[in-house]
């Protein structure tokens, strides 16, 4: 299996207000993945994000991956990240 992290992007970001202290969080979310070696095609960001580029690390014609063989993907983690908000 090929493994792959996403990452936190703001673009996706969420806020949370904590109810006991009241504070003002921005949550951050992203999956682990493990994707069966040849079970997938790579292709261009369909998303839109109003021009944001999701992970100027990664090539925009190969960001997203996509797969129609069912048990081809294994997600084994959530990442979670809260960060104050202002």
């Amino acid at each position: 299996m090929q493994c792959m992290s996403f990452k936190l992007t703001t673009f996706f970001s969420q806020r949370y207000r904590d109810s006991k202290t009241d504070k003002l969080y921005k949550v951050r979310l992203a999956f682990e993945a493990c994707v069966k070696p040849g079970s997938y095609n790579v292709g261009p960001q369909t998303l839109d994000t109003s021009g944001e580029h999701v992970d100027p690390k990664l090539d925009i014609r190969e960001i997203e991956w996509a797969t129609k063989e069912r048990g081809s993907v294994e997600i084994y983690g959530l990442l979670i990240k809260l960060e104050p908000a202002f």
